[in-house]
């Protein structure tokens, strides 16, 4: 397995598809810019190795019609009309975007029992 490495962002944008090949086969695959080293990634490996490094806390609630799962002391959360849907949106990184609070990151619970947040 050999590495991808490019070091402009013009070389790397001209062979972006062997850049993006080479990360998803789980090869090294990087470019630079001036000092800065850029590393592309496969999603779904670096999900798994986050997973693994750093252990989810996240908690789930059933209020109203649906689901909650949120991770406390964190501004992350989603909602579900299942508990499956909304452990769906939780884990995605792309399909829910994280639940902001009035006071920009910070989240305030509402009631202890139910692990509603206030915006």
């Amino acid at each position: 397995m050999s590495a991808v490495h490019y070091d402009s962002y013009t070389e790397a944008r001209a062979h972006l598809k062997d850049l993006l090949d080479a990360a998803g086969q789980g090869r090294v695959a990087t470019a630079r810019r001036d000092a800065e080293y850029a590393a592309v990634v496969d999603a779904e490996r670096l999900r798994y190795a986050l997973a693994m490094l750093c252990p989810s806390t996240a908690e789930a609630v059933a209020e109203n019609d649906g689901w909650s799962v949120f991770l406390p002391g964190l501004p992350i959360a989603a909602d579900g009309a299942s508990f499956d849907e909304a452990v769906a949106k939780h884990s995605s990184p792309c399909a829910s975007t994280p639940t902001i609070g009035r006071t920009g990151y910070e989240m305030r619970p509402t009631t202890a029992r139910t692990g509603a947040w206030s915006s």
